[in-house]
C-alpha cells in the first residue's frame, strides 16, 4: 500500500513524552520567535499562520497546549478555542489541550469572550517569552494524562 494514501492516525501526547504545543500566529516574526523559544525549553513545538489550518492541524494531532493569537485570518482565536472542545479534538486522555489566547488589543469583551469560549489564559502583546513558557508548563500538567 502506498503509504500517501493511508488515512493520518491521530497522536496523543503522553505523560512519558515532550510537551506539545502547537503555535498559531499570523505574523510570521512572531510565530517565529515563540516557536524557537518554547523549542529551546524543549518543548516539541509545531506552527500554523491562520485558524483554519490549526483546526485542521488539531483534528489530526493532539498537544498539551495550543498558544494562538486572538485575531486571526481563516479563523478567529476563538474558533480555535471552540473548536479544541468538539469531541472530534479531545483525545484519548479527556480533555483537549489548554488554550493560551494571545492579543495586542486586550479589554473587557476579548477577556468576557476568551473566558465563555474555554480559553485557558488570555496573554497581552508584547510577550514576556519565561511567562509563557512557565504558563505552558502548567496548563500541560493540569492535563488527566
Amino acid at each position: 500500500m502506498n503509504t500517501s494514501t493511508r488515512p493520518m492516525e491521530r497522536t496523543e501526547p503522553t505523560a512519558t513524552k515532550q510537551i506539545r504545543v502547537l503555535v498559531v500566529e499570523d505574523d510570521t516574526e512572531m510565530r517565529y520567535a515563540i516557536r524557537e523559544f518554547l523549542t529551546m525549553t524543549g518543548m516539541q513545538v509545531d506552527s500554523v499562520s491562520n485558524g483554519k489550518d490549526a483546526i485542521q492541524v488539531l483534528d489530526r494531532n493532539a498537544y498539551h497546549a495550543v498558544v494562538c493569537d486572538f485575531r486571526l485570518p481563516g479563523a478567529t482565536g476563538l474558533d480555535v478555542v471552540r473548536a479544541v472542545h468538539t469531541s472530534s479534538l479531545l483525545g484519548s486522555y479527556g480533555s483537549g489541550p489548554k488554550v493560551i489566547l494571545i492579543t495586542a488589543y486586550p479589554d473587557w469583551k476579548v477577556l468576557q469572550e476568551a473566558r465563555e469560549a474555554g480559553a485557558y489564559c488570555l496573554l497581552r502583546k508584547p510577550l514576556d517569552l519565561l511567562q509563557l513558557g512557565d504558563l505552558v508548563r502548567r496548563a500541560a500538567g493540569e492535563l488527566r494524562v
